[in-house]
């Protein structure tokens, strides 16, 4: 069955024992039926996993997304790039998403292209901040992440281009 509503705070500091050295747990939630989830509002911030797997989540429900990853530090989120912003509720409804975090430049280029190509249906202006997550130069990425500043309005805070 699927889960439904708040996922808030759901995985908040979750893995931050031991404290010393990387993280090294992963967490595999490919297997969860999300499609019911309305908030997921720092649903995994200040978490310390290695990998977090969320390959066939459907976010397309989800109303607000904020601090969802903030302070995870650096971590690599499987499919991250697929995650729905369709329903986003609010012109803050990413605000802090990856706040203090970084994740692959693969992954953020995905995220960058499939969200200039599948915006929130109340045409948001968004202010997202991507930690110091980087974009590849001259990709398809590049071009997502432009138009979504320069023909959709949003402010968007990365770690620049590689």
């Amino acid at each position: 069955s699927s889960l439904s509503g708040y996922a808030q705070n759901m995985f908040w500091r979750a893995g931050l024992y031991p404290v010393f050295g990387a993280p090294t747990l992963t967490i595999d939630l490919s297997y969860w039926d999300t499609s019911g989830f309305l908030y997921t509002v720092s649903m995994f911030e200040s978490s310390k996993f290695a990998t977090i797997n969320l390959t066939g989540w459907d976010t397309s429900n989800v109303l607000y997304m904020g601090s969802m990853f903030k302070d995870i530090g650096v971590v690599d989120i499987i499919n991250i790039g697929n995650l729905s912003i369709a329903s986003l509720s609010s012109t803050g409804a990413l605000n802090d998403f990856l706040t203090n975090s970084t994740i692959p430049t693969a992954s953020y280029d995905a995220l960058l292209v499939n969200w200039n190509s599948n915006l929130p249906t109340g045409g948001y202006a968004m202010s997202p901040n991507f930690g110091n997550s980087t974009y590849t130069s001259g990709s398809a990425a590049d071009t997502a992440r432009t138009n979504l500043i320069s023909t959709h309005g949003w402010t968007i805070s990365d770690g620049g281009s590689v």
